[in-house]
């Protein structure tokens, strides 16, 4: 698996998963099993996980890199 999520875009990906995640369960009832609140969590986590990876599959069909590219 190549890496095609750059350093920064990582940063945003976990910054914006963690603070999607904490805002599912403060506001939107998680814990009450609300459908938005799921959701919402289940899109942090991608977030997070890709960020932490540093890979993204949703790029792969687009050809997409954030990465700065070598020798550079």
């Amino acid at each position: 698996m190549c890496r095609n999520v750059g350093l920064v875009d990582r940063a945003v990906r976990v910054i914006a998963g963690s603070m999607l995640v904490l805002w599912a369960v403060a506001v939107l009832g998680l814990l009450d099993a609300d459908l938005g609140g799921v959701l919402a969590v289940a899109a942090g986590l991608l977030l997070m996980i890709t960020g932490v990876l540093g890979f993204c599959p949703a790029y792969v069909p687009l050809r997409l890199s954030t990465c700065e590219r070598e020798g550079r």
